[in-house]
């Protein structure tokens, strides 16, 4: 687990490499949404001054780069419009978050429907059980924790030349 929810945030996190499980631990217990290599994740206590909405754990192998609040804060006065980009996708992130645990309670913006700095990312849209598939192929090794599973939801339109080359349902090993 890199960050818990319900805890002060000093720190955000960019992802160089990697698929990152954001999650509600009184929730449900899968994700509520996974993101990978290009995103960011934490900065909405930092931005909105609040404590940590959700949680994050590593979903596969991760190379992260963490700012602390006072460097990001001193930082963002150089750049005011980055700094407003990152508030307005930290209070959409915070809406969507709210309308995912209470949806009749928090309507959904059409601005808020698709993270906006997300989908700039090249996992955006991407099962999460595929792109872990994948990193794990190129390492050569499963998780250790995962290892009974392999899972691919990989679609042959997306790349015809692998048709066939992937498990296309989730499939269980014994061992």
């Amino acid at each position: 687990i890199i960050l818990r929810e319900k805890t002060t945030g000093e720190e955000m996190f960019f992802i160089n490499s990697g698929v990152v499980e954001i999650f509600l631990a009184g929730a449900q217990p899968s994700a509520y949404v996974a993101i990978g290599d290009g995103c960011y994740f934490g900065e909405v206590s930092l931005l909105l001054g609040i404590k940590r909405t959700a949680s994050a754990r590593t979903k596969t192998q991760c190379m992260l780069y963490k700012i602390d609040k006072e460097s990001l804060m001193r930082i963002l006065q150089d750049f005011p419009g980055t700094a407003s980009a990152m508030k307005t996708v930290a209070q959409s992130r915070q809406r969507r978050l709210l309308h995912y645990i209470k949806p009749k309670e928090n309507p959904l913006y059409a601005m808020d429907e698709v993270d906006g700095e997300d989908r700039k990312t090249d996992l955006f849209g991407v099962d999460a059980d595929q792109v872990e598939y994948e990193k794990e192929e190129e390492f050569g090794r499963m998780n250790p924790r995962q290892s009974h599973r392999i899972s691919s939801m990989y679609s042959s339109s997306r790349n015809p030349s692998r048709q066939g080359s992937r498990p296309t349902s989730r499939q269980t090993q014994r061992h």
